[in-house]
């Protein structure tokens, strides 16, 4: 809610709209924000009885349960009125970021084709919560279950014409940092997970997985924004780039997570260059001592960012 308030405080400076935000029309009387709501007891006055339960059955730990009731919300979505949807808003970024990085593939996708619709029926008043979403929304688009990708990306073709899909991302690039460098640096298998009720095998594949979205995600950043924002960022990914965890992405035993970081690596070569030669002694290492990799997943994004880094580092 705090960073969802925030973001409505500026929203509200700036008379309501928001960049990218010109495809769902630009009358500055229409424009507006659902403003973000401090107590659990007042969004529930202000959520649907139906909405409420569906809501409720979204935090069950049951598959099936979880699954159906992403669907259900959808429909809901569809077919509800806009002012009854939009009464869902406050909740959405804790309920989205936590259930898009769900473990079940199908339950990722469900929820990925759910916001479609919510984006589709509530338009512009979304833009109080993107930034508290974007971060989750950009790692879900690079899901290594394509199915679920193609609907974050659909999703998000929905809610941006692609001319104003680099000012989308520009607009929340910090919280989106903030998200990505958590999952590379801080979080665990443990902390993404309940250990009390998760089985180690399902907490690792689920972490490994995050990882690669996570290293991919900050590729897709990089490519889209406009390069005076990529330039803003420096500051923050040269401490990314300081952290030797980091670095040992290039040596991690989960094939994809090794090729999500050589394709970051070159990335990095591409976007940052100057970035790139002052980290020489870090880059050179990790990528050029990796050659003799000869999984078959990463080999095509090893041999990018040797000739990346190669043609970048004198």
């Amino acid at each position: 809610p705090s960073s969802s308030g925030r973001a409505a405080e500026l929203l509200a400076k700036e008379r309501g709209t928001v960049p990218g935000f010109v495809g769902f029309g630009t009358s500055q009387s229409d424009l507006g924000y659902v403003p973000a709501v401090q107590g659990a007891e007042e969004i529930d006055s202000l959520v649907d009885a139906d909405f409420r339960m569906v809501l409720r059955k979204l935090s069950k730990r049951d598959i099936t349960t979880k699954l159906k009731a992403m669907q259900e919300f959808g429909t809901m979505c569809k077919e509800r009125e806009a002012e009854v949807v939009k009464g869902v808003l406050p909740y959405w970024p804790r309920i989205y970021c936590k259930i898009s990085l769900d473990h079940d593939r199908r339950v990722r996708e469900a929820t990925q084709q759910s916001f479609e619709q919510l984006i589709l029926k509530v338009k512009k008043h979304l833009a109080p919560y993107l930034k508290s979403i974007m971060g989750y929304w950009l790692i879900a688009q690079c899901d290594t279950y394509s199915p679920a990708a193609s609907a974050a990306k659909v999703a998000f073709e929905k809610a941006f014409p692609s001319s104003k899909q680099p000012e989308a991302l520009a607009f929340c690039k910090d919280e989106i940092l903030n998200v990505l460098q958590d999952h590379l640096l801080k979080e665990t298998s443990d902390t993404l997970s309940d250990p009390q009720t998760v089985p180690e095998e399902e907490r690792e594949a689920k972490f490994f997985r995050i990882l690669t979205c996570s290293l991919l995600a900050l590729k897709k950043l990089l490519s889209m924004l406009p390069k005076k924002e990529i330039h803003s960022l420096e500051e923050k990914l040269m401490s990314l780039l300081s952290q030797n965890k980091f670095w040992k992405y290039s040596k991690h035993s989960i094939p994809q997570v090794r090729s999500a970081f050589f394709e970051l690596a070159s990335a990095f070569c591409q976007y940052l260059t100057e970035l790139v030669k002052a980290e020489a002694p870090r880059v050179c290492p990790a990528v050029l001592l990796s050659i003799d990799d000869s999984d078959a997943v990463v080999c095509p994004a090893l041999w990018e960012a040797v000739l990346h880094t190669v043609a970048t580092i004198e």
